[in-house]
């Protein structure tokens, strides 16, 4: 059953509960209200003693209204003072009593140390009463189907607007990613949840593009070292029987080249995992570097790490995204210098220090490009994918990377700068 049909027979049978409820209180106020001003009638119209009225009955020195009904208790025994209305006296009781579909209201009062019955013919209150409640019963189910009529028709107004984030939904492919709901300024409900759906289609976008380039680079990069490894293949396949030293020469080569892919499959996982939100939580920065260091001391006992350390902040950061970072730096640092690498901590900046060459000029102005590499690169292993991954990583924390030659030189100075404000594009800010 569709959500406008449940919520129009929801709308429906509240709506003619209350309708009823409502109309049941008034009728029974309505009878209460006429009841109360028949007994003030005859409260007004009745009399004991006084002046006689107008075809009124005399009875004792006692004067009533000609349409009363009258009688009195004496010696305890109850006599009928008057009787306009034959009703029998064992009927006469004070409240309400029926006889031949005539109605009668009798009450009680005392006058000059006497007790009376009084009695009236309230047929015709009643009657207007019974034709009101008639009518109303016939009213009911004409503004039933009013109401259902009505509440269905602004059920399907009301949800109109779901209906368009619907066929919105249905249309959207991944040729349309970017679209995004208009939002209006006041924040209903609806506009809420547009608030919601654009923050989640964002989300997928973010994600499919990750996904499609990182596709597109595992596709790109992969293609010349698995060619290699196939000519080495058919190389072995041909001479590698005969011959030892091209057999060792195509196996340390296809060693090497596997390597190189492992590295490059690693960073490129790295490089998507970087666009994609990790847990946020407050660090102290000196112990997470600190272990940092520690892991790639065990990985490489020949070099030395050195940490140097001026400021002990806490940041609200991501330590996986932190490790990412470090860890694309520190093996820049291994893989371009032979001595010893310098880790200081700031107040607000870590700066890692290496003894190389530094960056060549033709590239200075282009760090950052994917599978971009200088020509002091050439030699070494790698892919051109850390500082790529390295920039990703420091946009999406909101730091900046700054890239500079020692000065005095040689080496490479790369200082990661914090940012002090909600500044980036992530909750990240400096604590102390």
């Amino acid at each position: 059953m569709k959500l406008s049909v449940r919520m129009t027979l929801f709308n429906f049978i509240c709506l003619f509960a209350l309708t009823i409820l409502v109309f049941s209180i008034l009728y029974g106020f309505s009878r209460k209200s006429i009841l109360a001003s028949e007994e003030e009638d005859i409260l007004r119209r009745s009399q004991v003693g006084g002046m006689k009225m107008m075809h009124g009955f005399m009875a004792r020195g006692r004067t009533f209204p000609g349409d009363f009904l009258a009688g009195t208790w004496d010696n305890q025994t109850f006599q009928v003072i008057q009787n306009p209305w034959d009703l029998e006296p064992r009927l006469w009781k004070e409240g309400m009593i029926e006889r031949d579909g005539e109605h009668f209201l009798f009450i009680s009062i005392e006058r000059a140390g006497e007790k009376y019955l009084l009695g009236k013919n309230v047929s015709t209150s009643i009657r207007s009463l019974e034709r009101i409640r008639i009518v109303a019963w016939y009213l009911i189910p004409v503004l039933a189907g009013l109401v259902l009529f009505i509440g269905y028709f602004l059920t399907e107004y009301w949800l109109k607007p779901l209906r368009e984030l619907n066929r919105a939904l249905y249309k959207m492919s991944s040729e349309n990613l970017s679209f995004r709901f208009p939002v209006a300024s006041t924040l209903d409900e609806i506009e809420e949840l547009k608030l919601a759906l654009n923050k989640m289609l964002h989300s997928f976008e973010q994600g499919y593009f990750i996904q499609k380039r990182f596709v597109s680079n595992v596709s790109h990069q992969l293609r010349t070292p698995l060619s290699s490894i196939i000519g080495y293949i058919q190389m072995l396949q041909r001479w590698g029987d005969e011959n030892p030293k091209i057999r060792k020469e195509a196996i340390d080569a296809i060693e090497k080249t596997a390597q190189e892919m492992k590295e490059l499959t690693e960073n490129l996982l790295s490089l998507s995992r970087a666009g994609h939100i990790a847990e946020v939580k407050n660090i102290a920065l000196e112990e997470v570097v600190k272990s940092i260091i520690e892991q790639w001391q065990k990985k490489n006992p020949q070099r030395l790490f050195r940490l140097l350390v001026n400021a002990s902040p806490h940041l609200k950061t991501s330590v996986d995204h932190l490790k990412i970072l470090m860890d694309v730096l520190l093996d820049n640092a291994v893989k371009y210098s032979v001595k010893q690498i310098d880790i200081t901590i700031n107040e607000r900046n870590v700066t890692i220090r290496d003894y190389g060459a530094g960056i060549p000029a033709e590239v200075q102005n282009r760090l950052g490009e994917r599978f971009l590499r200088g020509r002091n690169a050439v030699e070494k292993p790698g892919w051109g994918v850390g500082l790529s991954l390295a920039f990703e990583v420091a946009e999406k924390l909101g730091w900046k990377l700054i890239f500079e030659n020692a000065t005095p030189g040689p080496g490479l100075q790369v200082k990661i700068v914090f940012s002090s404000a909600q500044t980036g594009k992530s909750d990240i800010g400096l604590l102390n």
